[in-house]
Formats: structure tokens, sequence, C-alpha cells
């Protein structure tokens, strides 16, 4: 059975039973009280054959403490790239397609939230292998993704029952500039929103002022209601608003010169994480690239497993998880 064939599977498997918010969870299952830790790679298809002693004498190593929990050994034996037993976060080195099945299994390894820029399938980079939307989406409760036209219409209509809204992300820097004498600079990317229930949904509060609209003209006296609906009697004296719910279009910087050439700003990833999980809960990136969802996840008291196919970009990633400053 290849790879696609097993994520199909699996997905087909977990239809209807993912979690929903309100419902019990069972805590995240990755330890405490190791230090950060890197180690050497193990493919999905050579781990498998790894036996129970050859473990154990891994664990023994003098170059290598015993940092390989066993609840973080995925079915077949497959270990992780690095481990961050204090913060929770894993990486691991190989192909989504053969790792995600291993995820989610029972109730062990709860993932609350994907947090994720999928590869669009349109380079010759290594990294750039699109995986069809509908099997990835259909696997996780509630998953979150940045992407462009025409791919947001695509994962849009691979999956139209589960998809809830959408974000508008603008840029301070534009892009696509070699097609500008046919068509407009893009400045924007797309962010799309799939849940299969019920979903986490923390509103990030904006300052009026912060985005050049107009101060708040209403009086506030109803602490109990949005903003925006309270019923106000004459002109009684009392607070003024200063706060606006979030609106479906933000602007964050892009970052230049980093290790990663579709890399998203850690910024836009923090918002869409503290909007989308809560604190304790486990974020899931497939396509993690350098760690930005992992950085975020680490810094909001997340727990995180990132998953990447090229070592050079999961080395990045841990030594940016590693350390708390890191130049890219």
């Amino acid at each position: 059975m290849n790879a696609e064939e097993g994520l199909e599977r699996y997905a087909d498997s977990m239809q209807g039973n993912a979690p929903h918010v309100g419902e019990a969870k069972p805590n995240g299952t990755i330890s405490t009280g190791i230090q950060p830790t890197m180690m050497p790679a193990t493919s999905p298809s050579s781990a498998a054959d790894a036996t129970c002693s050859q473990m154990d004498g891994l664990n023994n190593s003098k170059n290598l403490p015993n940092v390989i929990n066993q609840k973080l050994l995925l079915p077949g034996g497959i270990k992780p790239y690095y481990h961050d037993e204090t913060a929770g976060i894993a990486i691991f080195l190989g192909d989504c397609r053969e790792i995600l099945p291993t995820l989610g299994h029972g109730s062990a390894r709860p993932i609350d939230l994907v947090l994720t820029d999928p590869p669009y399938g349109i380079t010759s980079n290594a990294w750039d292998n699109a995986l069809p939307a509908s099997k990835l989406l259909s696997i996780f409760h509630t998953v979150v993704m940045t992407t462009g036209q025409p791919f947001a219409a695509q994962m849009i209509c691979a999956d139209l029952k589960r998809f809830r809204h959408e974000w508008v992300w603008v840029k301070n820097r534009g892009s696509n500039f070699a097609n500008t004498v046919r068509e407009p600079m893009k400045e924007h990317e797309t962010v799309l929103v799939f849940s299969d229930g019920k979903w986490t949904y923390n509103p990030q509060s904006q300052n009026r002022n912060g985005t050049g609209g107009e101060r708040a003209k209403y009086v506030v006296k109803d602490s109990t209601a949005s903003d925006n609906y309270r019923k106000f009697k004459g002109r009684e004296s009392a607070l003024i608003s200063d706060e606006r719910v979030p609106s479906s279009v933000q602007y964050f910087n892009t970052e230049t010169g980093g290790s990663h050439p579709t890399r998203k700003p850690l910024a836009l990833f923090k918002y869409l994480t503290l909007t989308y999980s809560n604190e304790g809960e486990t974020v899931l990136d497939p396509f993690m690239g350098s760690g930005t969802t992992l950085k975020a996840a680490k810094d909001l008291g997340r727990k995180a497993i990132g998953i990447e196919i090229e070592e050079r970009y999961c080395e990045i990633a841990a030594n940016r998880l590693a350390q708390e400053v890191l130049s890219l």
C-alpha cells in the first residue's frame, strides 16, 4: 500500500470521529522534563523494521541521552528528528502522507488545530509537491491554511461542506512581478478555515484607531454584549470602547531574506494560533518548512508537531526552536 492509499484509508476511518469543542479530550501525551535534543532522522520505511533491542540500544547511547519517549514513537517505530519534551514540540522528517496516518489513532494524541501553508505543486522544488486537499482536510477536525488563487478555490471545492470562512492577508510587499504586464501585482493571500463541526474561535480584538478607522461612536454600558450591538439610552456617562471585533482583512508585513522561499510571517501565524486554539492544545503543521507554525505555538504555550520532507528545513526549524534568538 503506497503513501496516498494509506492516507486515504485513514481518512475514511476518521470520518465523523473528530473531537468537537466542548467534548472531553485527553491531555497531550508529550511528557515534560527533558531538554531539547537533536536526533538523527529515521524514515518511516526503515523505522518499521527497527527492533526493540535496537531502540533500547539507541536510548542508552552516550551521544544520545534517553530522550526518545516511548509515547512519542509513532506506529512503525518512527522517531522524531527533534524533540523538546518540556515545551511539547516534535519534528518528524519524512513524507506527511506516510506520517499523517500514524497521528491521531485512538485518543492518545489529539490534534486540536492544523495550521499550515501547503505546497502548490507549481515549482520544481522537491518540497513543492501538492497533496490532494480532500485527503488532508478530512482527517482533522479544524484546518487553517494560507494559500492563493486558483488554489484557494480548489481547496474550497474539494471540501465545500467543511469550509467555514476565509481571511484576507494583505502584505506590505507585492509578488508576481513577472506577470504584471497582463495582470495586477499580488499583494494579498487567502487564509481558509475548515472544520467538521464546532471549532475554537477566540476573536482577537483590534483597536479602532490602529487601522485608521473611526473611533467608537457609542457609549458602552452593557459589558455582556458585543460592542457593535449594545443598546444605549440618551447620553449617559460611561466608557467609550476603542476595540472592535476583528475584520476578515488583516495586515501583516512579509518577512524577507528568510531561510525558506515561502516563509510566512510569525506574527500572522501567532494571530491564527491565538484565534483557533487554546493554551496547552496541540497544533500540527504537516508542511512545516522552516518551522514558523511550531515557533508560534511554542511562544504561545501550545504543543506542536511538525512534519517536513527536506532535512535541511528540519535542521533550520530545530535550531530555531532550540535557540531563543537565531538569525535566519
